[in-house]
């Protein structure tokens, strides 16, 4: 079978992954990211031309219950697109659907709790001082300064990090989904994850009541992030959010 010489691909921007960017004429292009230099090998190798389009809800693609599929994974149920890139992770569903290529990455999805309790890290936000090195006789008593000064720092400090960590957190951290669960349940908490993001999928198809009771008030809330560097530091500056990866 002949390789076809022309393909629209769906992306979507991920930072990293596939920077996207327009042109004068309006066109999307990968400006930046490893898939960008990934297509660019293919289409030289296989010599074939592309278009690159984005789903207008931003999904990298979910089952809805009347049997259609959202994002990138519907523009290829639909015909609409030939391949999609940037991070399509495999699922159940999706593999129903449609066709995979060899995996070329692997991708470690997780829930890391967070809380800003982790007192022990706080000495670290300080800032230091380089300084240059001395040459000279005269500069010697300089220098002896110098060093005792280091030393008494450095002394300092471990006993500031000792004294951090020796004390109790003062304010609890979440550590499971049981935990996370009931601090949303109270209005204390967020969980927040990219839209269309394939670990919402997972933790839906989740047995654990806990999870669910997470994932279903993310649906009701709509408590979605876009994949750009802003928003999400925008979501992690604001207190107790938990975060998921993609």
């Amino acid at each position: 079978m002949k390789f076809p010489s022309f393909m629209k691909i769906a992306v979507l921007n991920l930072l990293g992954v596939c920077h996207l960017k327009t042109d004068s004429k309006d066109e999307i292009y990968l400006a930046d990211g490893v898939e960008a230099e990934f297509l660019q090998i293919l289409s030289e190798t296989l010599k074939f031309r592309y278009k690159l389009i984005t789903p207008r809800d931003g999904q990298w693609g979910k089952k809805m219950a009347n049997g259609t599929w959202t994002g990138m994974t519907g523009l290829l149920v639909r015909g609409e697109a030939d391949m999609a890139m940037c991070q399509v992770i495999i699922s159940e569903d999706r593999k129903t659907a449609i066709d995979y290529s060899y995996a070329y990455e692997i991708v470690k999805l997780c829930q890391v709790f967070w809380s800003e309790a982790f007192a022990g890290c706080l000495p670290h936000s300080s800032e230091w001082i380089s300084v240059h090195s001395i040459v000279g006789f005269r500069d010697y008593v300089l220098w002896g300064t110098w060093i005792a000064a280091i030393s008494f720092l450095s002394r300092s400090y471990t006993a500031v990090l000792l004294s951090f960590l020796t004390l109790p957190l003062q304010e609890s951290t979440i550590r499971d989904y049981d935990q996370l669960a009931r601090a949303i349940s109270g209005g204390n908490y967020r969980s927040l994850s990219f839209k269309g993001a394939i670990i919402r999928d997972m933790m839906e198809s989740s047995s654990i009541e806990s999870v669910q009771l997470i994932v279903s008030a993310m649906n009701k809330n709509e408590w979605y992030v876009k994949p750009s560097l802003e928003d999400v530091g925008k979501a992690l500056a604001k207190k107790k959010t938990q975060r998921s990866s993609p």
